[in-house]
Order: C-alpha cells, then sequence, then structure tokens
C-alpha cells in the first residue's frame, strides 16, 4: 500500500502492523472489503447481492449513510484478467468505496423532482473512473440546480471519485458491502458532520465447545439446543418506518482466524437460527410452557452458513446493532427441552 503523496506514509505503516496482528503480509491474501472494515472498526455487516436487490435497497443505503455506515461495492471479477477494465471505465474484481448516497433534486425543462444518486471512489484516486450518465462533467448535470451542486461539494477532477444514478449502479456493480459502526466509533467530528442517528449495540464472546456447547446444525436435532442462545426483546419501532418494525442486525464472528492460517487452519463453517418467540411462549423449557418459537429465515452473510461441524470447538463474538433500544440477554442455566415442535419431530429422520 502506497499514497499518491511523497510525503504520506501512514498506510504502509497500518499494513505493515496489520500483517505484523495476523503472522505475515501472506495472511492477508483474500477476503471481502467488509471483512477489512470489520477488522478497523469493529462494526457489524451485511452483504447484498445486487443482482437480487431488495426493492428498498436504495433507502437502505440512506439510512445506512445517515448512520455513519461504511459501504463497499463491487464487480465479479474476470476470470482470465487481473483487475479487467470495462468500456465504462469500471475495474472488475476491485474493490470501491461508496462515499455519499443522496436524492438529488433535479429540473428539466418538462419535469423536475429528485433522482437517486451515489457517489463512489475508486481508491486508485486517478482518472479511472466511470465514463457514463451522471460522471464528471456528463450533460445530465445541467439539470441540477448550482445551489444543490454546491451542496453536493461537486467537483470535476481526476481523483477516483464520481457519481452515478442508483439505476446504473445496480446495473453495473454485482456486490454491496455494508459495515454498520457502534456509537463508540463515531467520535471524530469530520465523521459524525453527516451522522443523523447512531446505532445501539451490544456483543456477547462465547464459544463453541466441544462436548458442552457446540450442538451442531439443525440437522442434529438431539443435540442443536446446546448451542449458545440469546434471547432478544424489541421495545421501539424506527422513527421513520411505517410499518411499525425496528431495524436489527446480527453479527457472528469467528475470532482471529485469519491468524491462524500459517498452522494451516481455514475458516471455519458457522451459523446461526433466528426464532420468533411469543409472549406466551417460556423459554425455559419447563412443564409451564404453552406454545412454540417459530423459525425465520437466517440471516447469511459471506463469513455466515447454514450448517456447523459437531466436533467444532471454536471462540466465537455475537455482536446485534440496531436502530433504537432493546432487551438482551443470553439464556444459559434456563436452556432446556420444553414440549417439541411436531415439525421438529417429524424432521428427525430426515436429516
Amino acid at each position: 500500500m502506497h499514497s499518491e503523496e511523497k510525503n504520506e506514509f501512514w498506510s504502509a505503516l497500518v499494513e505493515k502492523a496489520y500483517a505484523k496482528l495476523h503472522g505475515s503480509y501472506e495472511a492477508l491474501k483474500g477476503g471481502t472489503t467488509c471483512e477489512a472494515m470489520e477488522d478497523f472498526t469493529g462494526g457489524v455487516s451485511e452483504i447484498y447481492d445486487l443482482t437480487k436487490a431488495p426493492p428498498n435497497l436504495f433507502n437502505i443505503m440512506l439510512k445506512a449513510y445517515q448512520r455513519g455506515s461504511l459501504m463497499g461495492c463491487s464487480i465479479d471479477p474476470d476470470p482470465n484478467v487481473v483487475e479487467a477494465r470495462c468500456d465504462n471505465g469500471l475495474v472488475r474484481g476491485h474493490a470501491y468505496s461508496i462515499t455519499r448516497v443522496k436524492y438529488c433534486d433535479i429540473q428539466t425543462p418538462r419535469v423536475s423532482g429528485k433522482i437517486p444518486l451515489v457517489r463512489i471512489r475508486n481508491p486508485w484516486g486517478n482518472e479511472a473512473e466511470w465514463v457514463g450518465p451522471w460522471s464528471d462533467k456528463s450533460q445530465e448535470w445541467q439539470f441540477i440546480p448550482p445551489e444543490e451542486k454546491q451542496e453536493m461539494g461537486l467537483t470535476f477532477e481526476h481523483d477516483g471519485e464520481f457519481w452515478m444514478s442508483f439505476k446504473d449502479f445496480l446495473t453495473n456493480f454485482t456486490m454491496l458491502e455494508m459495515t454498520n459502526l457502534n456509537p463508540d466509533s463515531l467520535e471524530d467530528e469530520d465523521i459524525t458532520g453527516s451522522v443523523q442517528h447512531k446505532w445501539e449495540m451490544s456483543v456477547f464472546e462465547g464459544a463453541w465447545i466441544r462436548g458442552s456447547s457446540s450442538g451442531g446444525c439443525r440437522n442434529f436435532l438431539d443435540t442443536f439446543w446446546h448451542n449458545p442462545q440469546y434471547r432478544i426483546t424489541l421495545t421501539e419501532v424506527d422513527d421513520d418506518d411505517d410499518d411499525n418494525k425496528c431495524t436489527v442486525i446480527v453479527a457472528l464472528m469467528q475470532k482471529n482466524r485469519r491468524s491462524q492460517r500459517k498452522l494451516g487452519l481455514e475458516c471455519l463453517t458457522i451459523g446461526f437460527a433466528i426464532y420468533h418467540v411469543s409472549q406466551d411462549f417460556c423459554i425455559c423449557g419447563r412443564n409451564s410452557c404453552i406454545g412454540q418459537p417459530e423459525l425465520l429465515p437466517i440471516y447469511n452473510s459471506l463469513s455466515l452458513s447454514l450448517s456447523l461441524s459437531l466436533s467444532l470447538s471454536l471462540s466465537l463474538s455475537l455482536s446485534l446493532s440496531l436502530s433504537l433500544s432493546l432487551s438482551l440477554r443470553e439464556n444459559d442455566e434456563d436452556v432446556g427441552f420444553g414440549q417439541v415442535d411436531e415439525r421438529v419431530s417429524d424432521s428427525r429422520g430426515r436429516g
């Protein structure tokens, strides 16, 4: 890593420290943008496949930007060419950062309104930029009022930073990685200037220990309940949510695994399940239980999967971030069986 400025050397020193932490420069090979962002900030990440983007993705990105979240994007690599350049100026298999998300006022001879725009930066910091609509000096900028351009800090330089319409963003990029920061990360005034809200965050440290808390995935229903369990109670809805919902992000991390590559150990397959627990359901598993949990879809990212090894012994960290307040506790001594759901009973023989 190096800077374009000859008298700026901090980035190379940070890279060296990061390599020493993990044992070698070789240990830094591979991985994802959000893995690096998590390591440097302690935040929790989400990954979106832009070929299957949710319909409200721009609002998700706008809310993340307002909360100071870090965002990156990329295009699937060319299997034959490293960082292949496209005709539109973008580079495949290359990590870009997203520096602004905005509904921009637009006035044309026939219509006026707002258009969703995204500002993206190529870390090379040079002329390798998007050359399509809304790129530097493109004709679309004539329809943006001068005061709006000033508020956006619009400049046309070979600095690697450029604007795109959200539609073109979805068409050209294939992955979005988003790291949501905890409140302690947002202290610098330069960072907090655009931050309108902060995430609340709770972290639990734990481990899967063979013969004790390593229960395996749901294929092993006799022992699945041995896994570490946590109960979340949401108490408020998002300020701007019309559907009476609260945004919660759950992240599961295996700790210090990259530093063990020198021992030949790669990242293990991990995962978690989320259940909806009704108010009249007793989680303790005693005779007073009169309800059963409802299995919700499992949250996935590249660092998670739907299963884990039955003999796994692994240090873990569970992080939860959300918009407003919650009540959170670990289920430890009170964990137990209770009545077995018929759906669980019927699936025993299917493995």
